[in-house]
C-alpha cells in the first residue's frame, strides 16, 4: 500500500503532465491561429464589403438597415448610417489572438463619443477549425461573424 508521500508525488507528477499538455496545446493553437487567422479575417472583410453593398442596394431608402465599411490603413471601420450610429474600428491582432475593437457612437454629424474597447477572441476548436467569439457567441464561419457585426452596428438583434 503506497504511503501518503508516494500519493503526493504521484499527484504532483500528474499535475505537471497536465500543465505540459495544456502548454503544448496552447502553443499548437497559437501556430494554427498564426497560420489561418489572416486568411479567415480577409474572408470576413470580403463578406462585410459584399453585405454592405447588398444592404444599400436592397434597402436604398432605409438607412437604418445600411452600413459602411472603410479601410483605414491597418484598421477597418464598420459603421451604421442612421444617427445615432455605432462605429467599430477593427484591427486583426494575430499575436494577441484577437480582433481588437474600439467602439464609439456618432451622436451627430459633428459629435462622436467613445464607448470603449472590446475584442473578438480567436480560438481553435479540437478539429483545428477557427472560431471567433464576439459578444460571448462563437462564430465558425466568416459569413456568420460578418452578419453578427453588421446586425450589431445597425442595432438589430438578427
Amino acid at each position: 500500500m503506497p504511503d501518503w508521500i508516494d500519493k503526493l508525488a504521484e499527484k504532483d507528477r500528474a499535475q505537471a503532465e497536465r500543465r505540459q499538455t495544456q502548454e503544448e496545446l496552447r502553443l499548437h493553437n497559437a501556430k494554427v491561429i498564426r497560420a489561418k487567422a489572416s486568411e479567415w479575417w480577409d474572408a470576413v472583410i470580403e463578406r462585410l464589403q459584399a453585405d454592405c453593398s447588398k444592404l444599400r442596394e436592397t434597402f436604398p431608402q432605409d438607412q437604418h438597415r445600411q452600413c459602411n465599411l472603410i479601410n483605414n490603413g491597418m484598421d477597418w471601420e464598420l459603421s451604421g448610417c442612421k444617427l445615432p450610429w455605432k462605429i467599430l474600428n477593427l484591427r486583426l491582432n494575430v499575436d494577441g489572438q484577437s480582433v481588437d475593437i474600439v467602439e464609439s457612437i456618432r451622436e451627430a454629424r459633428d459629435r462622436t463619443a467613445p464607448v470603449g474597447r472590446d475584442a473578438i477572441k480567436i480560438g481553435v476548436r479540437s478539429d483545428e477549425w477557427m472560431e471567433f467569439t464576439f459578444k460571448g457567441r462563437a462564430y465558425q464561419t466568416p459569413e456568420s461573424l460578418a452578419q453578427a457585426l453588421i446586425l450589431y452596428v445597425c442595432g438589430n438583434t438578427g
